[in-house]
């Protein structure tokens, strides 16, 4: 079984949301299994319930992403991290900004990323 964590800055309410759920539910859940971590809610996201369903676990933060809570969600980050990173056989980051404080936190998991000056790999 592998574990993937998904971590977005924002809980999808379009396509990045049915891209996930369409890959959900063509994928193998025998084989694999998507979680995710999302650092924003968005109230009328549709998104949880529906993954939930398919068995996947939806952690959220609950913080606003913005300039001036940028420690309080690296502090959220990495205290999620020291207490789950272990589950997971792979962390995909939605958003190559999340990743910049991972160094920190002393963990053992393949990350990756898309975008500019992503080293995660």
């Amino acid at each position: 079984m592998i574990r993937v964590l998904h971590v977005l800055p924002r809980m999808p309410i379009g396509g990045v949301g049915a891209f996930l759920i369409n890959t959900q539910s063509t994928i193998d859940r025998n084989t694999f299994i998507f979680d995710y971590l999302v650092i924003e809610n968005v109230p009328d996201s549709l998104f949880p319930n529906t993954v939930k369903r398919m068995g996947s676990k939806v952690f959220l933060l609950n913080d606003t992403l913005s300039l001036m809570n940028s420690f309080r969600i690296i502090k959220d980050l990495s205290s999620f991290f020291r207490e789950y990173a272990k589950e997971y056989d792979i962390v995909h980051l939605h958003s190559a900004n999340v990743g910049r404080p991972m160094p920190t936190w002393n963990i053992n998991t393949t990350f990756y990323s898309y975008g500019d000056n992503c080293n995660f790999y």
